[in-house]
């Protein structure tokens, strides 16, 4: 399994995040703030084995923007799980 580095990063408005699963299987990706909370899904889902693909637009669940700051994507698939480091600056 692999997470990618967003791109860009730091990033204002949308950034993109590439993964890759291994093998077709029901992925998860998750946005958290630099406290823990959550913040949005952006992907939930069976997966490729192939590289995919997923857009974050720096909102929460309910589309509404969220503040500057760091962010933590979290990819969850079967028993792993990756994270990265975002930096929205706006």
């Amino acid at each position: 399994m692999e997470l990618g580095q967003n791109y860009p990063n730091p990033f204002n408005p949308v950034t993109t995040i590439r993964f890759r699963t291994g093998s077709s299987t029901y992925a998860v990706i998750d946005v958290y703030d630099v406290n823990g909370r959550f913040v949005s899904r952006i992907f939930e889902g069976t997966a490729g084995p192939e590289k995919n693909t997923v857009t974050w637009d720096g909102t929460n669940g309910r589309g509404v923007p969220v503040s500057s700051g760091i962010y933590f994507c979290r990819l969850r698939a079967g028993e792993q799980a990756l994270s990265r480091k975002m930096i929205l600056l706006r």
